[in-house]
């Protein structure tokens, strides 16, 4: 069996800064006794680790399974649903893929991508013999000279999308068959009807294009493009020749694409998990915003990445200029502190509480009040999420080698 569950997973350790009702519990995940190499989690509920266990051998840990010591072994590949996994590992009969359920063996040199359909329910992969790259879809298979990094799925895992390098051009195919070629070509995924969506950039120009059409007017960049889950609704960012930008909102809601004014910078574009929203931070003239499709909020100076909680209900940020303030759906709550803007901040939807790392521990702070709550002090953190599943802020963390699972509790 590759697959074993570990015995002494979620000791419990219990720890809080607050005086009032405990709201932090920790739990060792690993004790030490192999060298962790590296760790993280995805934004669901799963976490990893790759350990160490001999000289030049590895082992892959996700939520408490763990695969026998192996020659090579990659960072799992999550779902977007979180439900499903997968890894390339190699041991001395060659390389295989591990699934959360199953083990695929194939004759290869070497390993390429990984990749889920919309719906979670496939996964793709890619392996190379010597120099020709195998694309395994399903029962499909296709196979091609230089190949570039990436596999794009649409939702049902029907097709899959990559791109190749054929002399000074990038063609992208689906499914084998060649869709078009450019200087530069950047997928993004598949619209719901099936064609591909992706920016192609020639001559030093740019477009958005749907199949083998462009769907948008020429630009001098297009920086950002997103795609939501359900491929109905668009965004991209694009820089227009005489070097202002716009956002630019296109789904089958509406009949005309949502433009926003012309600013002198557009960045951090972010796309509403459900719905026809966009978010993005906007300069125009030393004028500091976040902005809702075409709706401004005055986000101060600095600011963090705009976000949605996890279904979509509320868009927040952190943002400063004197004071620094928690900002929700326009809202503004001054945090009592001085809080940094090049962290993430994980929030909890309809609550009075936002979470993130300090290096060191997991904080809890309260937006009425600015009253906080922390546990285990670690040696490192990593980026906290809050896990709708349990209805807890979380992070990882470790102390001498020992991984733990810091939580707390609004």
């Amino acid at each position: 069996m590759y697959l074993k569950i570990l015995s002494y997973l979620f000791v419990l350790f219990v720890y809080s800064s607050s005086s009032q009702e405990q709201k932090c519990f920790d739990f060792l995940l690993l004790d030490g006794a192999e060298p962790i190499l590296t760790y993280g989690m995805d934004t669901t509920n799963n976490w990893y680790a790759i350990t160490e266990p001999f000289q030049n051998r590895y082992r892959l840990v996700v939520n408490g399974e763990e695969i026998e010591a192996m020659l090579n072994v990659t960072i799992p590949i999550f779902s977007q649903d979180g439900k499903r996994w997968a890894s390339f590992a190699e041991d001395n009969s060659g390389w295989m893929l591990f699934t959360e359920s199953d083990v695929y063996t194939f004759n290869a040199t070497n390993v390429g991508d990984i990749a889920f359909s919309e719906n979670s329910e496939v996964v793709a992969y890619s392996y190379f013999e010597t120099n020709l790259e195998i694309i395994k879809l399903g029962d499909k298979q296709f196979s091609d000279y230089r190949k570039k990094k990436g596999l794009w799925l649409d939702h049902s895992g029907d097709k899959v999308a990559y791109i190749i390098q054929n002399a000074n051009q990038e063609v992208l195919k689906v499914n084998g068959e060649q869709i078009n070629s450019f200087d530069k070509v950047y997928p993004v995924g598949f619209w719901e009807d099936g064609d591909i969506i992706y920016v192609g950039m020639f001559g030093g120009y740019f477009q958005v294009y749907k199949g083998k059409d462009a769907i948008s007017d020429t630009y001098s960049n297009i920086p950002e493009i997103k795609l939501n889950r359900r491929g109905n609704v668009l965004a991209y960012i694009a820089r227009m020749m005489n070097e202002r930008y716009v956002a630019k909102l296109v789904s089958d809601d509406y009949n005309e694409a949502i433009i926003s004014e012309r600013y002198d910078n557009v960045t951090n574009l972010t796309l509403h998990p459900t719905e026809a929203i966009m978010a993005y931070s906007a300069v125009l003239y030393n004028a500091f915003t976040i902005n809702m499709n075409l709706t401004e909020y005055f986000s101060g100076e600095y600011n963090t990445i705009p976000e949605f909680t996890w279904n979509g209900e509320e868009l927040y940020f952190l943002g400063c200029r004197i004071n620094c303030f928690f900002s929700v759906n326009g809202q503004n709550t001054n945090t009592q502190v001085s809080l940094p803007v090049d962290k993430y901040y994980a929030r909890k939807p309809n609550s009075d509480t936002f979470a993130y790392n300090t290096g060191s521990s997991l904080v809890v702070r309260y937006l009425s009040d600015g009253d906080m709550r922390s546990g285990l002090m670690t040696n490192e953190t990593i980026n906290p999420r809050y896990n709708r599943f349990e209805d807890r802020y979380e992070t990882l963390g470790v102390i001498n080698n020992r991984l733990y699972l810091l939580t707390c509790r609004d």
